[in-house]
């Protein structure tokens, strides 16, 4: 490839491609978004679940620590944000948000200070 020139856009992590071949640089920047778009959605859910799992930890501590107080605000909190939003918020999964903040507490603060390429949900 002669003349390549590469260059970020407003962000570090969004890169521009100009070569002689149209169609290549082209296709290199549409698949650089994609990954772009897909670690940035990546990192967002990491830090919602986190959020999530937060305001779940709170919400049983102002349940003055019963078990049961517990098990029926996350079945009323899974049964409705499944209906308004769909997968990804049953009992199960909010069990696993609250798990990951309380493993984590600050998880969320670090990663933010760090590069891009800090903790993707599936991690």
């Amino acid at each position: 490839m002669s003349n390549e020139v590469v260059n970020t856009l407003g962000n570090a992590d969004l890169l521009y491609r100009r070569t002689d071949d149209v169609v290549a640089d082209a296709r290199w920047i549409v698949e650089e978004s994609r990954r772009f778009a897909h670690a940035v959605a990546d990192q967002t859910l990491v830090r919602r679940n986190w959020a999530l799992g937060k305001r779940i930890a709170e919400e049983e501590l102002g349940g003055e620590g019963r078990a049961d107080y517990g098990r029926a605000t996350i079945a009323q909190l899974a049964e409705t944000l499944t209906a308004e939003y769909g997968r990804g918020f049953s009992r199960r999964a909010l069990y696993q948000y609250l798990s990951f903040y309380r493993m984590f507490p600050q998880i969320v603060y670090s990663a933010s200070t760090q590069s891009s390429s800090s903790l993707s949900w599936t991690h």
